[in-house]
Formats: structure tokens, C-alpha cells, sequence
């Protein structure tokens, strides 16, 4: 997660191999609720490459 929505950070991030960039929200309401969908994601989404290759 970050705070920056900088073109230039996200591109970097990318470049350096992230697979999701996540800009954290000033507003508690809005954070909570960001954390929620990224645990979502995270936990019940997201395949870990260890499944899909044996």
C-alpha cells in the first residue's frame, strides 16, 4: 500500500515487480474498507504460484 497515486511511483513499482498497487486512503471509512477488499483478494481470490505450478 501506499499513499502516492504518482504516475511515476506506480510505474516504478510495476517495474520492480509488484503485482498489485494499492493507494491507502486519508479517510479512516474509506481505508477500513480498502484493507477489507484487499484481505478479500489476498485470502480468498489471489492463487498463490505454489498452487498453479507443481
Amino acid at each position: 500500500m501506499s499513499s502516492s497515486s504518482e504516475e511515476s511511483d506506480l510505474t516504478a513499482c510495476y517495474n520492480l515487480g509488484v503485482n498489485s498497487y494499492v493507494v491507502k486512503s486519508l479517510d479512516f471509512q474509506r481505508f477500513h474498507e480498502t484493507i477489507r477488499q484487499v484481505a478479500i483478494y489476498w485470502m480468498t481470490i489471489n492463487y498463490p504460484v505454489s498452487v498453479l505450478i507443481p
